[in-house]
């Protein structure tokens, strides 16, 4: 997500603007903790205003995700087996945006060097 936040305006550029939200939507499935949720927050500084509908939604599954996980985490942990008591998730290092990519066109731009024959 971080890598998204920093590239944001080169990935619709290369891609389209439903590419970038394709990428959040595959990715938000698998969120569940108040630190994904400030990362998404974080995306509106970055994306257009016309897509705040789309990132308060993926807000609002990460939140559903978070309850469904308080609410069944133990309860799936016993069954499994498992003998150690489930602990609160652990929030995730807090990344800080890095300098965005300067050469990243340039990946893009040497596709010739993948056309010559072997």
């Amino acid at each position: 997500m971080s890598y998204l936040y920093n590239n944001w305006d080169a990935i619709v550029a290369v891609g389209s603007l439903n590419d970038a939200l394709n990428l959040i939507d595959s990715a938000v499935t698998r969120f569940s903790t108040d630190f994904d949720i400030s990362l998404l927050e974080s995306m509106k500084t970055v994306a257009p205003p016309s897509v705040d509908n789309n990132l308060d939604s993926y807000i609002n599954i990460v939140q559903e995700n978070i309850l469904w996980r308080s609410l069944h985490e133990e309860e799936i942990a016993i069954w499994l087996g498992s003998s150690v008591k489930v602990n609160p998730p652990v929030p995730r290092k807090r990344m800080y945006p890095r300098k965005r990519l300067h050469n990243f066109n340039y990946a893009f731009k040497k596709k010739d060097r993948f056309s010559k024959p072997y």
